[in-house]
């Protein structure tokens, strides 16, 4: 059983789905929004499912106390959901019609507009909003439509991925905002024009609201809802404070003499026995106090203090107030001068007398009923100087907390408001909608999470390996500190989306549209980077027609595109040719950072389905700000923001100077100036620097001030303990003074030469005239005359070192990974030998390769020694051994680099993390590493000698490494685990059992471990695997698998396209099932009453709207909601008779229960089968537990299309009656039986009368002018529109209706199974046409028989 307050959201849902339905519905809600105007969209929701003629509400206490008036017993109390503590709860408020008054009560002011207003009321809106004319009603209606455009066109794309599931979800962009805007301009005109009492139904009908209906989702109305109660709360408040102003003026001009006059409305009088009171500082003597319109119209939720209008028109008390004499509720003071006594266990909200009201918590311990707890309370009469004392005072006490722990508030504000990246939350959302891992989406977090923030008393520092978190402002090097891993923020974030309490509203809505926009700007661009030669081909034509002036409003315009599936398709199929030739000709981009494969899978993930979520929250909770400690430092080692500034610095503070040296150092390497993004990387931050130090700031903190003396300690101490520094800066900053140290040493080097030039020469003396490339480090060198002809011809620098001993000599080099390339020009000229140092740098190697013309000298000096110079074999008696081929030595040493790259790092890691190009080019390079590496010379020779050798190795190798390595290695996405699901077992007989089995039990929890049985023998503690012996490899419980199993079977994605094609998977077992639901059973008529119903009658009553109107209508009272279920079985027992029932729905919160049943066909028992189904539907009504009183009532109806009896009534009403007193039994059974064959119309309400001829004529030719009916009517339309009931209206209607008669007839199984195989495969080819025309053709039926081999 749900608690009260999730039945309550659930209510607040449920209304919400409603609303819509009917133009009326939405008027009588809009009427009672308006009066409630101050209140959020959610809570008018409640207030008006529960009280829809609500006029001014307030708590218990406030009632008591600020207006003296006491709540009536007995008086039920409207429940409001409170999600302002640490977990929702209810709160009560009670109409003013449920309180009394008794002496000095006070009642409430709403302001009303009246004719003298208006010239005060149009002047303002026309000063305003800019809407000129002599019509207030015109007005209004321009006003709404300002501001319908202006906040479509501020929350658009937060609105568009809501759109699913909707009947929005037809139209592309522009007529969904069209809509919007539609439906928002009349709903807000509309609840303006009742506020002001113009009567609005005379200007709106049916027609005007056609909009709304489109808004059919809880999402589409929560946003449509939350836009029309934002606007109309601001236009409101601006007219109500210009009546206020209106009447405080015209109060003056009557009562110059009266300063404290309330004559100017008898009527509305307040009693006062207060002595009268000197007039506060700044009040005009006249003003009239309208303190008490607080309470039925409230004040604004945020910031704490009221509108400036609202304040400049509200006289402010004069004293202090906490030197005043308390007062008791009965006292006629205005709001806040009385007693500041606020007891009650529900909290006291800023919409109601007494100004906003708020709990400020502390860290999260203790009883949240206990002084943990500390509520503030700002009365919209304090001085500013009182509500600034007040805040501190409350926040002091709230930010109490341990040193050594933190409660689970400290770390979701860390978690919600910290990480420092713009848009983050929404980021974060994105990861969760598209039901990544743990393990993905904390490596998510840890790119979105950078830096530090300070966030009420808590530093939080984002590391390696996780969110550092103490007290203080200092958490960075704090051993003691509290680590929150990757894994834990991930799951804690997790819960609080589930929960509703991480995001906003908005920012859930906006999470898919800035993904949207994030992809418009790579195709933005990409586009822009088009070749000439590209665009003259035509790629990518469809991003040519978005045009606009400059990038914002070009991808603007492209984000809203990518809302289209049309255009998205388009898009596609373009960027796919664009793609594949791109592979082929590189040249169709100027620049190559572009990453084309990663915009075309974020292209795709556009058409994923997603998991949504949903919160009620209008904002995020907060704390104060604050820049940590951590921060500054980061900042500073920051430099100066000059090239080479933090070199600079770091070398100064590193020598021995004066505190006041440091600081001029430090004014002349700053100098006046500044830069953004400073601390943290955030976008709202930045350091300045001037003459007096460091200036940082950063939003929603406080500045911090620093000047150059304490500037100059701070850097001090931060190179003392070797964080100035970054270990790779680190290493940089050695490496360079290590150089200079060496050229400092050139002059005084020792004069006996190291062994490094012993080696050197060693080379050269073996190898005299060849070019010697001797490997230092990652280079390749050449000295002396080498190094100058080898300049020359490589066209690299020339350059001098120094040579212990020798002075100076000429060098030049080259880095190793250029070796190739620079090996080939230098033998063009020259013999080359390489002296090189492999991986495990233990012993150098050398061999030489001579030039391209000794090279041919040696072949032909080798033919000469093998055949003489007379072309004669020379030694005739040996026998001759072949040289191997080229193709022979290739196929010899393929396997070795192939085994080698296989392994290379760096090359597997571009295989697993980025597109071909890249993964090619790394590829080569690790080719060329696996042949120097290889230590085989032959191998070096023909990789150096052969360009065919070498080019059909880089080839071959590649070709097939990467794609075995990408698949291995690639992160593992949705669509990977997709596959492996719908792979299965690989045994299709199993898949069917799946589904027929998920069919009835995809929620219950023993699912799991039969999926796992199922799949292969095992228990569900098991593990399904995907990508087994991968790195990427991840194991899915079966909880997991059972609901993403769900999820593809509901979207029709379980079965493969080939295995939907194929005609021996289609299952004979779903085919009985389709038979048997429709009363037929091997071939045989087994439910005649099933057969003769209107199956069409049932869809449209499984709409529950629909249902639950025709239930008030038939039975004549209140229905809140209903869940409906269409065709629901019922059976106990496989022995005994099951049911099953057309239209079976429950109302929520009194759990009634209603059956709905088509008959067409005379039925002579249809009191016992009324009988029956009583019997059923209460067999799972009670609990074990629960008594007799707690079992529901249960309505039974019958739509007969025929005459039950003989008194041909429209409509029967069936009770138990005791026959001796004729009184009801109450045992909470009724059956209706209704007739289409009535003849008592004046009897029956009209509606129930045109409905039930409606149901007895031809659906498509009945002509009414009943609003329910054409409801029907239209729905009927779009239901036979949807292709996916098309199919199944025929099948129902036509093809079943004729082979029902064969099996009435002749009962042939076989006729049966091969009209209902033809039937799926004809659905499953949306071949409806078809379907069509075999209804009435027989001879088309056969033609079919042959086309599929039935």
């Amino acid at each position: 059983m749900p608690s009260k307050t999730e039945f309550y959201r659930q209510m607040a849902d449920h209304v919400a789905t409603q609303l819509t339905g009917s133009w009326q519905e939405w008027a009588g809600f809009l009427t009672t929004a308006a009066r409630l105007y101050k209140y959020p969209f959610h809570e008018q929701l409640l207030i008006y499912a529960q009280r829809p003629d609500a006029t001014a509400c307030a708590e218990y206490d406030l009632w008591n106390e600020k207006m003296g008036r006491y709540v009536r017993r007995g008086s039920k109390g409207i429940a409001l959901v409170d999600d302002s503590g640490d977990r929702p709860r209810l709160r009560y408020v009670f109409d003013i019609s449920d309180t009394g008054t008794r002496e000095h009560s006070r009642t409430p002011w709403l302001w009303q507009l009246e004719e003298r207003h208006l010239d005060s009321v149009q002047a303002m809106l026309e000063r305003t909003y800019d809407v000129s004319g002599d019509d207030l009603a015109g007005q209004l209606t321009e006003v709404a439509g300002k501001l319908a455009e202006e906040y479509w066109t501020e929350h658009q794309q937060d609105f568009f991925y809501i759109v699913d599931g909707s009947f929005l979800e037809e139209y592309d962009e522009y007529n969904i905002g069209v809509q919007f805007k539609a439906a928002a301009t009349v709903s807000i005109t509309y609840a303006l024009m009742s506020r002001c009492g113009l009567e609005p139904e005379r200007y709106f009908d049916h027609e005007d609201f056609m909009a709304i209906f489109d808004f059919n989702t809880p999402s589409t109305i929560g946003a449509l809802g939350t836009a029309v109660s934002q606007i109309n709360q601001q236009v409101l408040r601006q007219i109500g404070v210009t009546v206020r102003n209106a009447e405080r003026e015209a109060n003056q001009e009557r009562s110059k003499q009266d300063e404290q006059s309330h004559d100017l409305y008898p009527e509305r009088r307040l009693s006062d026995s207060r002595p009268e009171a000197e007039p506060a500082a700044g009040e005009t003597p006249g003003q009239v106090r309208q303190d008490e319109e607080n309470l039925p119209e409230g004040t604004p939720s945020h910031p704490l203090q009221p509108d400036v209008a609202e304040r400049e028109a509200v006289p402010a008390p004069s004293g202090d107030r906490r030197d005043r004499p308390e007062q008791t509720g009965a006292d006629d003071a205005p709001a806040g001068e009385g007693s500041g006594s606020h007891r009650g266990t529900e909290s006291q909200r800023s919409h109601e007398v007494g100004g906003a009201d708020e709990h400020l918590q502390s860290s999260g311990r203790g009883n949240p009923d206990g002084g943990a707890y500390q509520q503030l309370t700002l009365n919209l009469f304090l001085s500013e100087a009182e509500q600034i004392q007040s805040i501190d005072e409350a926040e002091n006490v709230a930010h109490t907390s341990s040193a050594f722990s933190f409660a689970q508030n400290d770390i979701d504000h860390v978690l919600r408001l910290g990480g420092n990246t713009d848009r983050q939350r929404e980021r974060v959302v994105a990861a969760f909608e598209k039901q990544k891992t743990t393990a993905e989406i904390a490596e998510i977090l840890k790119t979105l999470y950078h830096g530090g923030n300070g966030l009420g008393s808590v530093s939080a520092w984002y590391a390696e390996d996780g969110i550092h978190l103490s007290h203080g402002k200092s958490v960075r090097y704090d051993r003691s500190a509290q680590v929150i891993s990757w894994e834990s923020a991930a799951e804690r974030i997790g819960e609080l989306l589930e929960s509703g309490q991480f995001a906003s509203n908005v920012e859930l809505a906006e999470a898919a549209g800035y993904e949207r926009s994030l992809l418009a700007e790579k195709l933005w661009y990409l586009y822009h980077d088009l070749s000439e030669g590209a665009r003259e081909a035509g790629y990518l034509s469809c991003l040519s027609e978005i045009k606009g002036n400059g990038f914002p409003e070009e991808t603007r315009r492209l984000t809203e595109q990518l809302s289209d599936p049309a255009f998205r398709q388009t898009l596609k199929e373009e960027y796919a040719a664009f793609w594949t030739a791109y592979q082929q000709d590189r040249d169709l981009l100027r620049f190559h950072y572009h990453r084309p494969r990663e915009i075309w899978e974020n292209l795709k993930d556009l058409d994923l389905p997603r998991r949504t979520f949903s919160s009620e929250l209008s904002q995020v909770p907060t704390v104060q700000h604050f820049i940590t400690e951590d921060e500054i430092d980061a900042a500073m080692t920051g430099g100066s923001s000059f090239a080479g500034g933090k070199g600079r610095i770091y070398a100064f503070f590193m020598a021995n100077h004066t505190d006041k040296e440091k600081v001029r150092f430090l004014k002349d390497e700053y100098g006046i100036g500044g830069r953004s993004h400073a601390l943290s990387g955030a976008t709202h931050s930045g350091e300045d620097h001037d003459g007096k130090g460091l200036h940082y700031k950063k939003q929603d903190c406080p500045d911090v001030h620093l000047n150059w003396e304490k500037v100059a300690k701070r850097i001090t101490s931060l190179v003392q303990k070797g964080r100035y520094l970054t270990e790779q800066e680190q290493a940089q900053y050695d490496k360079i003074q290590a150089e200079k140290e060496l050229a400092e040493e050139d002059a005084i080097q020792a004069q006996q030469p190291d062994s490094a030039v012993w080696e050197y020469n060693g080379v050269k003396v073996r190898h005299p005239d060849d070019m010697i490339l001797y490997q230092m480090g990652d280079f390749f060198e050449l000295y002396g005359e080498d190094a100058k002809e080898a300049a020359a011809e490589l066209n690299i620098n020339l350059t001098t070192r120094a040579i212990p001993g020798g002075g100076r000599v000429e060098m030049c080099g080259f880095p190793a990974n250029q070796l190739e390339q620079m090996v080939e020009q230098l033998r063009d000229k020259h013999d080359v030998t390489i002296s090189a140092v492999p991986e495990d740098g233990k012993e150098r190697q050398e061999y030489s390769m001579p030039s391209i013309n000794h090279e041919a000298e040696q072949h032909i000096n080798a033919q000469e020694a093998e055949f003489g110079a007379d072309g004669n074999r020379v030694f005739r008696d040996t026998e001759a051994t072949a040289a191997p081929t080229i193709r022979e030595m290739y196929e010899q040493y393929k396997p070795v680099v192939t085994a080698a790259i296989s392994e290379d790092a760096a090359y597997r890691n571009a295989c697993g993390h980025s597109d071909r190009e890249n993964a090619v080019i790394e590829g080569n390079a690790a080719v060329r590493r696996a042949v120097l590496g290889s230590k085989d010379m032959e191998l070096i020779r023909l990789y150096s000698d052969v360009p065919e050798f070498r080019q059909r190795l880089h080839r071959e190798v590649i070709d097939e490494t990467y794609s075995k390595l990408h698949e291995l290695l690639r992160p593992l996405s949705q669509e990977d685990i997709d596959t492996a699901l719908c792979a299965w077992n690989g045994n299709i007989e199993s898949k069917h059992a799946v589904v027929r089995y998920m069919k009835d039990h995809a929620r219950e929890k023993d699912t799991a471990a039969w999926l796992a049985q199922e799949y292969g023998g095992s228990n569900s503690n098991s593990l399904f695997v995907v990508r087994a012996g991968s790195p990427e490899e991840t194991q899915l419980p079966w909880p997991k698998v059972q609901r993403r199993l769900a999820q593809l079977i509901q979207e029709d994605r379980f079965y493969t396209e080939e295995e939907q094609d194929r005609f021996d998977n289609i299952d004979p077992i779903a085919i009985r099932e389709a038979l048997e639901e429709r009363g037929i059973v091997n071939g045989q008529v087994a439910d005649p009453e099933k057969l003769d119903n209107d199956p069409f009658i049932q869809q449209v009553m499984s709409d529950a709207e629909q249902c639950r109107h025709l239930l008030e209508l038939v039975l004549e009272m209140k229905i809140l909601e209903v869940h409906v279920v269409a065709e629901k079985t019922i059976s106990y027992h496989p022995e005994y008779h099951g049911v099953r029932l057309d239209v079976m729905a429950e109302e929520a919160g009194t759990k009634r229960r209603f059956n709905v049943e088509m008959q067409v066909k005379t039925e002579s028992a249809l009191a016992k089968r009324s009988r029956y189904y009583h019997a059923q539907m209460d067999m799972d009504a009670l609990l074990t537990g629960e008594t007799y009183d707690q079992l529901p009532d249960t309505y039974v109806i019958f739509i007969c299309d025929f005459a039950p009896f003989d008194s041909r009534l429209y409509r029967y009403n069936i009770r138990n009656v005791v026959r001796e007193t004729n009184e009801l039994l109450k045992d909470g059974n009724q059956t209706i039986i209704l007739s289409t064959q009535g003849t008592n119309p004046s009897e029956v309400p009209v509606e129930l009368v045109n409905f039930l001829k409606y149901v007895g004529q031809d659906t498509d030719e009945a002509e009414t002018n009943d609003d329910y009916v054409r409801l029907l009517q239209e729905q009927i339309k779009r239901i036979k529109q949807n292709r996916d009931w098309e199919g199944k209206y025929m099948l129902l209607e036509e093809m079943m209706r004729d082979e029902r008669e064969e099996g009435r007839q002749e009962g042939r199984q076989e006729g049966q199974e091969r009209m209902s195989q033809l039937i799926l495969l004809l659905i499953k080819q949306n071949r409806n046409e078809d379907i069509a025309k075999a209804a009435a053709d027989r001879d088309y039926q056969e033609q079919l028989f042959k086309e599929f081999n039935l």
